[in-house]
This record gives C-alpha cells, structure tokens and sequence, in this order.
C-alpha cells in the first residue's frame, strides 16, 4: 500500500532527525539558535511531506477510488498516517475531512439515486401490469367533520395501505 509505505518514510525520517538532534544540543545560548533553526527545518520538511501527501492523495482519489471499500481503506490509513504524524507533533487528521466527505457524499447520493430510480420503476411497471392495486387502494377509515370543519379519522380504524399483520404473528410463544 503506498499511504503505509509513505507514513513509514516519512515517520522513520522525523523520528531520527529528533533522535539524532534533539540531544546533541548543549544546553547554552549560541546552541538554543541552531537547536531552533534545525527544528524549524525539520517542522518545514514535515509540512512539506504532508502538504505532498494530502495533493496526491486528493488528485489520486478522484481518479481511483469508486467504491465505499476502497474510500473506507484509503481513509483508514490515511487517519493512521495522519496520528503517526501527531505522535511526532505534526497530526493533520482534520485535513482528511475535506478530502474524503465530497467523494462519500457523491457516492451516497449515487445509490440512493439509483434505488429511487429502480423503486419507481418497479411501481410504474406493476401500476401498468395493474397488480398496484394494494399500493394505492382507497381509504377504509372513516371520516367525521367536527364543528370546525375539520375531517377528524377514528383512531382504531386502519387505513388500507397498511394492512392487518398475520394473527400468527401476534400470538405470543
């Protein structure tokens, strides 16, 4: 997987450069400069590397990813890289966000569509074939006009669009 072999590069790089330098410095003034100036370095490349990271992986998302498990994998190691990172000072999982929730939503949106599409297909085929009967059948509560003028329906009397359940159901073992 390229994100692991990436995060790995990248952590083993940062976790040296701090193990090399961090104690080589003697604790006086003139070292507390190029203890700064190395560290700036270090903070420069690493932001660097991610910025890198997250255009390569916005630009490889949109050409490669076009299903929920690839888009689920991709965002798993993509948040591991991302707190790896934040052990050395340097997690940007909240950069992950906008990256990830336009493709999600546009592939959410996608089947939804589709199912919409399928679902009122499938009722105009049984509206034609005439089987829709139960589907849009009249009213079987009724109706009573109060003194407002307002239709109030009795509440034990069920409407036809749903019907009774089984009395085998009901019965309790």
């Amino acid at each position: 997987d390229g994100i692991e072999r990436y995060r790995t590069r990248c952590f083993e790089i940062v976790t040296q450069f701090l193990a090399i330098f961090r104690g080589s410095f003697a604790p006086s003034t003139s070292s507390s400069n190029n203890q700064d100036h190395s560290f700036s370095l270090l903070s420069m490349w690493t932001a660097r590397r991610v910025q890198t990271f997250l255009t390569s992986l916005n630009s490889n998302m949109i050409s490669h990813v076009h299903d929920t498990a690839t888009l689920r994998d991709a965002l798993d190691a993509s948040s591991f890289f991302a707190s790896s990172m934040g052990r050395v000072g340097a997690d940007f999982q909240s950069l992950l966000a906008p990256i990830f929730e336009p493709l999600l939503t546009k592939m959410i949106v996608g089947y939804w569509s589709d199912g919409l599409n399928g679902m009122s297909e499938t009722l105009k085929a049984c509206r034609d074939a005439g089987i829709a009967g139960p589907l849009f059948g009249t009213e079987t509560s009724s109706s009573k006009e109060s003194s407002d003028g307002i239709y109030v329906d009795d509440v034990d009397v069920q409407s036809s669009r749903t019907p009774h359940p089984p009395r085998s159901l009901l019965a309790l073992p």
